[in-house]
């Protein structure tokens, strides 16, 4: 099981810091929730994936928590689920992000059963904690970058069983 980003339209650029821009900044993630295993599998829980602001350095651990209730959504090898998030961010948050104090994330959490579980519902559950990070980067010519989201953050916010 995992989560993938299919696109990204950030409008967190290449920008001086002195650079005018007008706000709030939009930043929309397209992604994709596909089961990559040969059986299928069932959603058992889940956290509402989503763009966050995190000060750095990064906590330890993820800001993310389960829903109270239980999906139990089939999810069948090739069928992925595809959705949308768009999150406005503030001037206040853009120029934190800009001086390397805080990034954006895209995080979530995952628990399901695959079909091995059988009739046993207290059978292995399996749990994908997954994190794209969207940082600031200073290139030699002094121009600030933020770059793209991708794979990254703590240890403890990623992990696949």
């Amino acid at each position: 099981m995992g989560v993938e980003k299919t696109n990204v339209r950030e409008m967190l650029y290449a920008a001086r810091s002195d650079e005018p821009r007008s706000f709030p900044v939009i930043v929309q993630v397209d992604w994709v929730l596909a089961n990559h295993g040969r059986t299928p599998a069932w959603i058992i829980n889940s956290s509402r994936p989503e763009i966050r602001f995190v000060r750095l350095p990064y906590p330890a651990e993820p800001p993310y928590r389960f829903e109270e209730t239980e999906d139990n959504t089939p999810l069948p090898q090739g069928s992925p689920l595809t959705a949308q998030e768009i999150r406005p961010t503030s001037r206040e948050e853009h120029d934190a992000i800009l001086a390397g104090e805080a990034a954006l994330v895209f995080c979530g959490i995952i628990s399901y059963r695959d079909v091995f579980a059988g009739l046993d519902v207290q059978g292995d559950l399996h749990e994908t904690r997954f994190c794209f990070t969207c940082e600031r980067a200073i290139l030699s010519d002094g121009l600030i970058w933020v770059s793209r989201f991708a794979a990254g953050g703590p240890a403890s916010w990623t992990k696949y069983t």
